[in-house]
């Protein structure tokens, strides 16, 4: 079952750059459910929260709050499965809701200390993005 989980996510993930957010909704919906069901959580359950809060930034359709929680959540999550990698994902998303909301020192605190746990893959598009964020964030 952890094939499908991981297929409801992937179409997902795909789903939010072509703004189909309520499909993207549905997907995860899915993934939610077969979870529960299953009760296969393991790298599954922080994409949830996460790809929740990447519909609502990009949809403009959650509050600032809701968006924040569900990212914070997903980051708790991310870290305590030991996962840098999405836990930036969730950083950086962060990051650009603080350029929105004005937040930016704690946003940049926190990606700083993130991305200094690298010693490798800068030339990856989520660490150019990190290093570009962080400027933005200055």
């Amino acid at each position: 079952m952890g094939g499908l989980v991981q297929l409801y996510l992937t179409a997902a993930d795909t789903m939010i750059p072509l703004h189909r957010f309520e499909r993207a909704g549905e997907l995860i919906d899915r993934a939610a459910a077969t979870i529960e069901r299953t009760q296969e959580r393991a790298a599954f359950e922080p994409q949830l929260p996460m790809f929740r809060a990447e519909i609502l930034f990009n949809s403009e359709q959650g509050t600032d709050s809701k968006i924040e929680t569900l990212l914070l959540e997903s980051l708790e999550r991310w870290h305590a499965f030991g996962s840098v990698w999405m836990e930036l994902r969730s950083v950086l998303l962060l990051g650009r809701l603080a350029l929105r909301t004005g937040r930016k020192k704690e946003a940049r605190g926190r990606l700083q200390a993130l991305y200094a746990r690298f010693s490798e893959g800068f030339e990856t598009k989520r660490l150019r993005d990190a290093r570009q964020l962080l400027d933005q964030l200055a």
